[in-house]
């Protein structure tokens, strides 16, 4: 099958591996804005290192959309999502899309807007761990040396200041949904995705 993925993020690299591992005659072609960025993670992966505009119909022509066979929308940028999935199904006749979201409320704006598919990982995640996550601290859920990234939950028993920078994904849960604060308080629960030592800190700073 021909597959294009747009977005080069944690969960992008996620679905590729699961591409690779499960289709040994993938073609597969990954699209990013950053040129060094597109042939870094197209080499991890065998793949077609595409870059430019993400909007620009010449970026996505270049990537063979008109013979796709399956395309995934996995930015960090909902709003891009959905575009990219409305001219995907609506312009090119993709047969299969997939649009990732990185906010629950999302998912229904995707679905109309042409994906057969919307991967919510987050509110999966969170719907599953908050069964499960009844311990205040920090509970480590996937480590870098088993997947290339790392995933923890925490949960705190007094406020504490959010931590954030470009390098690591933070959502706030706070009474089952998503929600934007720079301030997590009692029984929130917070995502952080990232990797490296910009990880450890971020959870070192906000667990002390």
């Amino acid at each position: 099958m021909r597959y294009i993925v747009v977005g080069g993020g944690h969960v992008s690299q996620f679905i590729l591996r699961t591409i690779v591992s499960s289709d040994k005659k993938a073609i597969i072609n990954v699209i990013e804005r950053s040129q060094e960025r597109s042939v870094i993670i197209a080499k991890q992966f065998n793949a077609e290192p595409i870059w430019g505009d993400l909007e620009d119909p010449k970026t996505l022509e270049k990537a063979n959309i008109s013979i796709c066979d399956l395309f995934i929308a996995s930015t960090e940028i909902d709003s891009l999502n959905i575009r990219l999935c409305e001219a995907a199904k609506r312009a090119y006749g993709v047969p299969f899309v997939i649009g990732v979201v990185n906010n629950s409320l999302n998912s229904e704006i995707m679905k109309k807007a042409g994906a057969d598919l919307v991967l919510d990982p987050i509110g999966l995640a969170l719907r599953v761990l908050e069964l499960k996550v009844k311990q205040y601290g920090h509970i480590p859920i996937l480590k870098e040396d088993e997947c290339g990234f790392n995933i923890s939950i925490l949960k705190f028993r007094d406020s504490v200041n959010i931590v954030k920078n470009e390098n690591i994904k933070v959502v706030l849960i706070r009474n089952g949904r998503p929600a934007e604060d720079n301030v997590a308080i009692k029984g929130d629960l917070l995502v952080v995705l990232g990797s490296g030592n910009e990880f450890n800190e971020a959870i070192r700073m906000m667990m002390k």
